[in-house]
């Protein structure tokens, strides 16, 4: 995979982990809203089975958006990060 596709799955990651802990934290505080608009209520009737999905779904984009951000940066280096050893001379 070349690096943009690292980044757009990186990106793709965080904007997934951050609509479900959206959507998981306004279900907790309002019990009376439906999670994501009710998308989940044909997967499961209850408010944990939904909230047990979304932390999932939350988890596995966090875990895919930090694999690709580790693998874009074993495959283009820093800059000024040549894995070297510099020592700076004093005099």
């Amino acid at each position: 995979m070349r690096k943009g596709g690292y980044m757009a799955l990186e990106a793709a990651g965080m904007v997934t982990t951050a609509l479900a802990a959206q959507a998981m934290i306004r279900g907790l505080l309002d019990h009376d809203s439906e999670p994501l608009w009710g998308i989940l209520n044909g997967v499961t009737d209850g408010l944990t089975d939904q909230m047990i999905i979304l932390g999932s779904i939350a988890l596995v984009a966090v875990v895919l958006g930090g694999w690709a951000h580790t693998r874009q940066e074993s495959t283009t280096e820093r800059a000024g990060h040549s894995g070297e050893i510099r020592s700076r001379g004093t005099t």
